[in-house]
């Protein structure tokens, strides 16, 4: 399996894990890795990259496409090689023609900055201005705000990453194998300034991702919808399910209960609006008046109006209990 893949495939399956659990499975990446690469000795690979490492059958890391891999020179040799990596993780050095085994480590440190940003550190237009945001500008620092699964960074962790992916090869850390265990010993560290807190209940029943969610007025029910089309209503404190509602015909982008708890508006992909009963699951009321994506809905606070908003750049209230459009700006 791709290990781009399988990244993307822990955050479907444990959509529960903080920012702890998170960390140090990408250390747990890395660090066999780099393990498999230091054995390799003086072989330099020239094309690390997310799309090159699999993921045996037991989680191992394996590496694939050594068709253009090339001994390294020692940090003093300054015989030209070709660069041939992707340009995206390419070291400075290695896009002027001089790479090294300290390549490799920077090609590792943009992959795990891929994994905890969900994004590059350099794009362009070009492969010329790629190359030349990692000769010359300095690289970002790692924002929690890029990816909802991080709730902090720690210090230790940008620090560690902003080392390996230095501009100048002897700044890095000495062999990628002590990149990987300086990672994954900041990853396992607690950060004093986060409170420590558990999981109490982890809902498992949507096969793709979950866009929207709404508690109950009352406390005990929470509404989830996402790409599958389904609504699914929980027992907030055993994770059962309650009611499942399969009427939309496309992802269901936003929810919202009525001020009494005993309905839900559901807003879709599908340019409509349904309303329907809690409990039951049965449908009461469906909407039709946009022309592009419904991607929010709110009850007014005495239950009798429905507020929507839409892609199409419209705001729509409804009568609660009727079809009717009360008005649109």
């Amino acid at each position: 399996m791709r290990l781009r893949l399988q990244v993307h495939r822990f955050f479907c399956e444990n959509p529960c894990c903080a920012r702890k659990i998170f960390t140090e499975r990408v250390a747990d990446l890395a660090l066999p890795y780099a393990r498999r690469t230091t054995r390799l000795l003086e072989e330099l690979l020239s094309d690390v990259k997310p799309e090159n490492m699999l993921l045996g059958p037991s989680n191992q890391v394996l590496l694939s496409d050594f068709g253009i891999a090339v001994a390294a020179h020692r940090t003093q040799s300054l015989h030209t090689q070709n660069a041939l990596g992707t340009i995206a993780y390419m070291a400075p050095e290695q896009a002027e023609g001089k790479a090294r085994t300290a390549s490799d480590q920077y090609a590792l440190a943009v992959c795990v900055y891929e994994w905890l940003s969900g994004r590059l550190p350099f794009s362009g237009t070009s492969t010329l201005e790629i190359a030349l945001k990692h000769q010359r500008q300095p690289s970002p620092f790692l924002k929690r705000n890029k990816n909802p699964h991080i709730y902090s960074m720690l210090p230790d962790i940008q620090e560690v990453v902003m080392k390996a992916l230095a501009k100048d090869p002897r700044d890095r850390f000495a062999h990628i194998l002590a990149f990987a265990e300086t990672l994954a010993n900041a990853c396992t560290e607690d950060d004093p300034d986060v409170p420590c807190g558990s999981v109490l209940t982890c809902y498992r029943g949507h096969v793709a991702h979950v866009l929207t969610l709404a508690w109950s007025p009352n406390g005990q029910w929470i509404a989830s919808g996402g790409v599958d089309g389904t609504v699914q209503i929980w027992e907030a404190k055993t994770g059962k399910i309650r009611s499942t509602y399969l009427s939309h015909k496309a992802e269901v982008n936003t929810l919202a209960w009525s001020p009494d708890g005993t309905h839900l508006v559901s807003g879709s992909e599908d340019q409509t609006l349904h309303v329907w009963h809690a409990p039951t699951g049965k449908q009461m009321l469906t909407y039709r008046g946009h022309t592009d994506g419904v991607d929010a809905v709110t009850w007014s606070p005495d239950g009798t109006r429905i507020a929507s908003g839409s892609s199409d750049r419209t705001i729509q209230i409804w009568d609660a209990t009727k079809r009717l459009r009360i008005s649109m700006f």
